[in-house]
């Protein structure tokens, strides 16, 4: 007889698989960065990744309380040990689909008055309450050095090149250490301007777009490519913590090198 949470394992790693054969795909967003990034000044492409960075070090480390409070954390969390899975994919997908829409509409509306920097930290915040949700609905924390470290690794993860060798094996990584109680060897300011490049990179056309009255309503296009990018490879890095906290649940109790289970 099959392992069910095996299967659903399986199920995972070809999800991620066909994620990673779309990103190769050269689609149309992907060929008009290209032309983009040509034509802009490498000066402004680091100011966009310094905005990114900024927004990350304030919204990410000091506005975890304020994001809070547009949602209720109890609700969020799993009820039971092993809660029904085909409802939680249900709600997921609902608070995924309304943390989108929210997205594009807020990027669209700044981009209608030529407001694209401006838009950097309101976007990222949804963003990471679309993760903490993510991570609540499966029973994980977003505090903490370790989780924080963990979601920077997904968001990257999600926006990367998939030929890159820091792509979705390295969240997986961080995930079993840090799950396992072992010693993560990333440096978090390090690890955040990372993910401010790739995120930097994956919003060039949309921030470009942007800065231009009326027309930069199509901003609000490229914030909904991104938010789905990461909302997708978010609930694949949290249901496979999800299933491999159940398999240990099932084989026993895990000793941390501290010797705490």
């Amino acid at each position: 007889m099959t392992d069910p949470i095996e299967s659903q394992m399986l199920e995972l790693v070809w999800q991620e698989t066909k994620l990673r054969r779309n990103r190769r795909k050269k689609n149309a967003l992907a060929a008009l960065r290209d032309k983009v990034e040509g034509v802009i000044p490498p000066r402004l492409i680091r100011v966009l990744e310094e905005a990114f960075f900024t927004a990350f070090q304030f919204v990410f480390c000091q506005g975890a309380g304020v994001i809070e409070l547009t949602f209720d954390k109890k609700k969020l969390r799993p009820s039971g040990a092993r809660p029904d899975l085909a409802r939680l994919e249900r709600r997921i997908k609902g608070g995924a689909f309304a943390n989108t829409a929210l997205a594009t509409i807020e990027g669209g509306g700044l981009g209608l008055v030529g407001w694209g920097l401006p838009d950097i930290p309101l976007f990222l915040a949804m963003l990471l309450k679309n993760t903490y949700e993510i991570a609540l609905r499966h029973g994980f924390s977003y505090e903490g050095k370790g989780e924080r470290i963990f979601i920077l690794t997904v968001l990257r993860a999600a926006l990367v090149p998939a030929e890159s060798p820091e792509g979705p094996d390295q969240a997986d990584d961080v995930a079993e250490r840090l799950d396992m109680g072992l010693a993560l060897y990333e440096n978090e300011t390090e690890t955040m301007r990372q993910t401010s490049q790739a995120l930097a990179r994956a919003m060039l056309v949309g921030k470009f777009i942007q800065g231009y009255p009326v027309v930069g309503v199509a901003g609000g296009w490229v914030n909904n490519a991104v938010m789905r990018k990461v909302s997708d490879y978010a609930v694949i890095k949290y249901r496979k913590r999800f299933l491999r906290r159940l398999g240990r649940q099932n084989a026993g109790p895990v000793i941390s090198e501290n010797g705490d289970e």
